[in-house]
């Protein structure tokens, strides 16, 4: 280690050998969507307040509370309750718009057919209706709107790029669903349907969604086509999402 001023980092030595680990464009098309993808998917988590407000826990009631702390909860209350409904809403129209993407590719049904492609039953969408439903009644799902167009699909690596988004984009989902039960008591069986099965088993479904990746060998120029579909995605979230906020304050 070479001596250095008081102000000024000692250099770095590294041992002959020493390891830093493969290249990104060497690993697993999987594992270079998760790390590549990561950064976009942080920023993209927090750019719509709903987002952020849903993971929200409300303080309880105290037993003795007073009349003003009984209103301040009641508008709390009610404030959060709109946060859900946005969250359904957006999350519907992005889930929809994702699975109209993927099945107007030319590639849809060969990617599907792919021994070991996680399908779910029942579709996201099916639980996200419902949950409006159940929450807010049957006027509010149907103003559930579709996403301005995402980019199109065309090759398997661009479907593949896009449908790990759909799903990647459920991490934070245990957390969401536990605020969500419990601020309004909503569970999978009434009212978070989508939260308490997609999305509480969201990272067992990517795992199995990694796997299925890794069985095409994607690599090189098929594995950069399927992470650059999977960054213009997100991008294209972000944009929604800033719109949607924004519509819906």
């Amino acid at each position: 280690m070479s001596g250095s001023g008081p102000d000024e980092p000692d250099e770095l030595e590294f041992e002959p050998g020493l390891e830093l680990g493969p290249a990104p464009s060497l690993l697993p098309l999987a594992e270079r969507l998760r790390l590549e993808t990561r950064a976009m998917h942080d920023i993209i988590e927090s750019v719509a307040s709903f987002n952020r407000l849903v993971r929200m826990r409300l303080d309880p009631l105290p037993d003795a509370a007073t009349a003003a702390q009984q209103r301040q909860h009641v508008r709390a209350l009610a404030q959060y309750r709109d946060v859900y409904r946005k969250f359904l809403l957006a999350t519907y129209a992005f889930e929809a718009s994702v699975l109209a993407s993927l099945a107007e590719s030319p590639v849809d049904a060969a990617a599907r057919a792919h021994v070991g492609y996680p399908l779910e039953d029942p579709p996201s969408t099916t639980l996200l209706r419902a949950d409006l439903i159940a929450g807010y009644g049957e006027p509010v799902a149907r103003r559930a709107v579709r996403m301005p167009a995402l980019p199109v699909i065309r090759t398997l690596p661009e479907w593949v790029g896009t449908e790990y988004v759909r799903l990647g984009s459920r991490e934070g989902a245990p957390d969401i669903a536990a605020a969500v039960e419990h601020n309004l008591g909503f569970t999978r069986d009434h009212g978070a349907s989508y939260l308490g099965r997609h999305g509480l088993e969201a990272r067992a479904h990517l795992d199995r969604l990694g796997e299925w990746i890794d069985m095409h060998g994607l690599t090189g120029e098929d594995a950069d086509e399927a992470v650059n579909a999977a960054i213009r995605t997100y991008e294209g979230v972000g944009i929604w999402r800033r719109m949607f906020d924004a519509m819906t304050r």
